[in-house]
């Protein structure tokens, strides 16, 4: 198996708006409120904030501010000391300042002892990328996965309304669906340390189709994006040509994970 690059996408953005938007995507992937240049009220007025993040689960939620640089040099001390100011008066719980380039020694200094956390962009994907590869990457594929195992395994309910027009819409055997469904269940089955196998995953994908993996060096936003793109039209096309989700109609939303 090759050595794929475990990040959700390239750690260098070209420019500031992308580095934002990343930051967001991953916080919104992960399940959190998140947006961008968020406007937030404080005791001097309203501050703009690259991004705003709220985790809210349990009673008493998360809030999470993100300053974002995409310079070329390092993040010096006086920004990390501005941002405590910004941090202090919005009443956020954590505070990340995310760099293209790193930080000067003052700034990570400076941030001992607080609540705020130097990152680059790939710091800050390696942080979450166990829960976004859980509840983003293995739901968005499995979805589609459970719909197309569902369509073809015989052990379905839906297979009685297959015929033999429905099955020149699929181009796999059932062998390979079933090792696709492996990133649905994968999802379910932990490893010893509580922890979804990523290699299990991503080894099911290669089975499926070698396509989704174009060279050494993708990121897995685009892995993702070859794996839909193979699957969702045969799904779409099935559904279009039943009239009907067929597999939400006879199973509900609630197992196919859309509730």
């Amino acid at each position: 198996m090759r050595d794929y690059i475990h990040l959700v996408e390239n750690p260098l953005p070209t420019n500031w708006r992308d580095l934002q938007l990343g930051v967001r995507n991953i916080f919104r992937e992960i399940g959190y409120f998140a947006e961008q240049e968020y406007t937030i009220e404080t005791p001097r007025g309203k501050v703009c904030v690259d991004v705003f993040a709220v985790d809210k689960v349990g009673d008493h939620p998360i809030k999470i501010i993100s300053e974002c640089k995409n310079w070329s040099e390092r993040v010096d001390q006086s920004v990390v000391h501005s941002f405590m100011t910004v941090m202090s008066e919005t009443g956020a719980n954590i505070g990340f300042i995310i760099s293209k380039n790193g930080f000067q020694a003052g700034a990570l200094e400076y941030t001992k002892n607080t609540n705020i956390v130097c990152l680059t962009f790939e710091d800050l994907q390696k942080k979450y990328i166990d829960i976004w590869f859980e509840r983003y990457f293995c739901k968005e594929i499995g979805i589609q996965a459970y719909y197309l195992h569902k369509y073809t395994d015989y052990m379905s309910s839906v297979m009685e309304f297959m015929d033999e027009e429905h099955w020149k819409l699929v181009p796999y055997k059932s062998k390979c669906i079933n090792r696709l469904w492996a990133v649905w269940n994968a999802r379910k089955g932990f490893d010893e340390h509580g922890f979804v196998n990523q290699d299990t995953v991503i080894e099911s994908l290669y089975q499926f189709n070698p396509e989704i993996f174009g060279d050494n060096n993708l990121y897995l936003r685009e892995v993702l994006k070859n794996a839909l793109l193979l699957i969702q039209p045969i799904v779409d096309n099935l559904n279009q040509k039943f009239g009907d989700n067929m597999v939400v109609k006879m199973y509900g939303k609630e197992l196919v994970g859309l509730k």
